[in-house]
């Protein structure tokens, strides 16, 4: 498909430090284990996303904010560096968000979060920074998108002025928080994973589980038709089960990886997802592209480091055809 355009692309999201260490094993309660390697990055659900949507071709535009100090300053210039517009990301008199990554020599992970400076995003500041942006002719967005790490009353802003604007409104509802039912409705589409849409359905009075691919497919039927406008549920290495309400189907892992590290293969499925529908492409075409990009991820080890270029995931999905 050709386009004549950049797609651009809107997102409300978090923005951490990352302190990574890889362990042979996670250490027990009470003990210390020496880490085999380790160091610092820019991090965070949605740094990590607009950075997989970046790389993959899409023009971004990031609403967030950092603390006064010297991460925050770090992450702003690697988001510009990546080609993300950084002009509205707010400095606040709180600590840049933080993040501890533990990583163990299977590639499975712990993280254990600070929120910081992502907890001070209010709906006032959300509405302020989007009214600077929709009323601007010069500024058009195809798709915009949050996650759970930023306060839900400025998820609600944000999904709003979708609304009012006509923007299509992605919510990654990671981790789970409560938000409120107009937010859930506005999804298009809504992203978990399976311990996320337990919850999610948990949270809505319905009860339905999670355990082989047919009950994958129930549940992602029921988020797209009861709670959402469209629904994909992520399930690491047996890929994303997805469905439009009207349609529901698996999108598989088309070749099994030498698993390095998971931490942020979830973000670089969701950030493919976003460039997809941004460039127009269908949900069918977006799910492949996600499950695609976090494949990738897994192989290689860190987060945004790990993620693929709009180059390297063609030639990935050339190898994998």
């Amino acid at each position: 498909m050709t386009h004549s355009r950049t797609p651009r692309a809107l997102t409300l999201g978090s923005i951490n430090q990352d302190i990574r260490v890889h362990v042979s094993e996670f250490p027990k309660p009470g003990e210390t284990v020496l880490a085999t390697s380790g160091g610092t990055a820019l991090g965070g659900k949605g740094a990590n996303q607009a950075a997989s949507a970046a790389l993959l071709g899409a023009d971004v535009v990031m609403i967030g904010a950092v603390g006064n100090d010297g991460a925050g300053h770090d992450a702003t210039q690697q988001l510009n560096q990546l080609g993300i517009a950084t002009s509205h990301i707010g400095q606040v008199d709180e600590t840049t968000g933080l993040a501890v990554i533990t990583v163990d020599s299977t590639g499975e992970n712990t993280i254990a979060v600070l929120p910081g400076a992502n907890t001070r995003i209010s709906a006032g500041d959300v509405e302020q920074h989007l009214d600077q942006l929709l009323t601007n002719e010069d500024e058009t967005f195809s798709i915009a998108w949050s996650q759970g790490e930023v306060p839900p009353e400025a998820i609600l802003a944000f999904s709003d002025r979708c609304r009012i604007h006509n923007i299509r409104f992605v919510l990654n509802l990671a981790p789970f928080v409560p938000v409120a039912t107009e937010v859930l409705e506005a999804a298009d589409p809504l992203i978990v994973n399976e311990t996320e849409a337990r919850a999610l359905l948990e949270s809505v009075g319905l009860d339905t589980k999670i355990d082989d691919p047919q009950s994958a497919a129930n549940a992602a039927h029921v988020i797209a038709t009861r709670v959402a406008r469209s629904a994909i549920i992520t399930r690491g290495s047996l890929g994303a089960t997805i469905s439009d309400g009207t349609r529901t189907w698996h999108e598989p892992i088309t070749s099994k990886p030498d698993v390095v590290d998971t931490s942020g293969a979830g973000d670089a499925f969701v950030g493919a997802v976003i460039a997809a529908l941004a460039r127009g492409e269908t949900l069918v075409e977006a799910g492949r592209d996600g499950v695609r990009a976090g494949t990738y991820a897994v192989a290689r080890s860190g987060t945004i480091d790990s993620y693929p270029t709009s180059s390297e995931a063609l030639a990935a999905a050339a190898v994998h055809a």
